[in-house]
C-alpha cells in the first residue's frame, strides 16, 4: 500500500465542555486507557469541534485565528446546547462523545469558519 503525503495538521477549533461534563469525560478517558490502552486524545482537553484539523499556512499564527474569532465571532454572543448521546470512533484509533447539537451549533461553526476563512 503506499503512503500518502499529507500535510500536516496543525491546528482545530474547539469549544472547551463545562466542568461537569469534563469530569465525566475525563473518567471515561481514563477507564479506557486503563482498561484498553487508549491514548487517543489525551493531549487535548475536552472539547467539541467546530472547525475539524487542518494545517494552518506559515504566514498565519494562532494569534491571527485568535483576534479573528474574538472580533468577528465572540462580540456576537453565539452559543449552543448540546447532550451527549453515547460514543462513537473514527477508525481504529479516536474514540469519541457522539453530540447532538441544536441548530444554533450550526450557525456558530459558520461564523467561526467565517471569521478565520481567510487565514485557512
Amino acid at each position: 500500500m503506499k503512503k500518502q503525503n499529507l500535510p500536516q495538521q496543525t491546528h482545530f477549533i474547539g469549544v472547551l465542555t463545562p466542568e461537569d461534563i469534563t469530569l465525566t469525560l475525563e473518567d471515561c478517558r481514563r477507564y479506557m486507557n486503563e482498561a484498553y490502552g487508549c491514548r487517543s486524545g489525551h493531549l487535548t482537553p475536552i472539547h467539541v469541534t467546530l472547525i475539524p484539523p487542518f494545517r494552518l499556512p506559515e504566514e498565519y499564527s494562532t494569534e491571527n485565528l485568535a483576534k479573528s474569532i474574538e472580533q468577528d465571532v465572540i462580540s456576537t454572543g453565539l452559543a449552543f446546547t448540546a447532550k451527549i448521546n453515547n460514543f462513537d470512533a473514527f477508525g481504529d484509533r479516536t474514540l469519541f462523545a457522539k453530540v447532538e447539537k441544536d441548530n444554533k451549533w450550526t450557525t456558530l461553526r459558520d461564523a467561526v469558519y467565517s471569521a478565520v476563512s481567510l487565514e485557512i
